[in-house]
C-alpha cells in the first residue's frame, strides 16, 4: 500500500530549535513538524508513525510526499486501516495543509456515520428505542439499517444487555452508551456489525 498526499507549510520563524514548553513533544522533539500514522484497529488507534517531516524539510510551497506501507504488517485488505496526519507547530501563526491524499493498493470504504443509541432512527434516544431492540431480538421484527446504532454497550453483539443498558442510561442515571453517542460519527471500535445505513445522520 502507497499512501501519496500534498504539503505545505508556512512557518513564521525560520527553522531551528523551539524554546521549551512551546508545544507538546510530538515523536521526541519540539520543533515543528507533520508526522502521518497509521493504524490497523480504526480510528481509535493505536497509532503507529510511518513517516515524519521535520522542521527543517517543511515545503514552503506545494511539495508531493510519498509513504511506503508495503512492508507494515495487517495493513493490505484491512478494513480497519486508518491515517492520521499530526501536526506540531510551535506559534500561532504557523501554519500548514494537506490535500489530495490518495491511497493506492487498497479499496477504500466509506464511513458510515451513525449515533449509537437510536436504532429507530427517529433523532431521539427513549424507551421506544429499547423496545426497538427487544421486538428485533425476541419478535422476528425487522432490525435497525444501521446494526452498530442498536450496539448500546459496544460490546460487538446485539443482545438483551443492549436494550438494558441504554433503559440504565435513560431512567436510572447509568452511564451514557459509548460514542459516537451525542453526535454523528464513525465507530472507533471496529466490529462485525453492519451500518448501510446511519441513525439519523447524512
Amino acid at each position: 500500500m502507497r499512501v501519496d498526499y500534498d504539503v505545505i507549510a508556512s512557518l513564521a520563524v525560520p527553522p531551528g530549535v523551539s524554546g521549551e514548553g512551546n508545544c507538546t513533544v510530538l515523536e521526541g522533539s519540539s520543533e515543528d513538524k507533520v508526522v502521518v500514522y497509521y493504524s490497523t484497529r480504526g480510528a481509535g488507534g493505536p497509532w503507529i508513525p510511518a513517516q515524519m517531516i521535520p522542521e527543517i524539510d517543511l515545503p514552503g510551497a506545494w511539495a508531493h510526499r510519498t509513504v511506503d506501507l508495503s512492508s507494515a504488517p495487517a495493513v493490505s485488505d484491512n478494513p480497519s486501516f486508518a491515517l492520521r496526519f499530526h501536526w506540531q507547530l510551535n506559534t500561532r501563526d504557523d501554519t500548514g495543509s494537506i490535500d489530495n491524499i490518495r491511497i493506492e493498493g487498497a479499496v477504500i470504504q466509506p464511513v458510515t456515520t451513525f449515533q449509537r443509541g437510536d436504532p429507530n432512527a427517529d433523532g431521539r434516544r427513549d424507551i421506544s428505542d429499547a423496545i426497538y431492540v427487544l421486538g428485533f431480538l425476541f419478535l422476528g421484527e425487522s432490525g435497525p439499517g444501521c446494526e452498530k446504532s442498536a450496539d448500546s454497550n459496544d460490546s460487538g453483539d446485539l443482545d438483551l444487555s443492549d436494550a438494558i443498558y441504554l433503559i440504565n442510561y435513560l431512567f436510572l442515571g447509568g452511564t451514557e452508551p459509548r460514542p459516537p453517542f451525542r453526535e454523528c460519527g464513525g465507530d472507533p471500535t471496529p466490529d462485525a456489525l453492519v451500518c448501510e445505513s446511519g441513525a439519523g445522520c447524512g
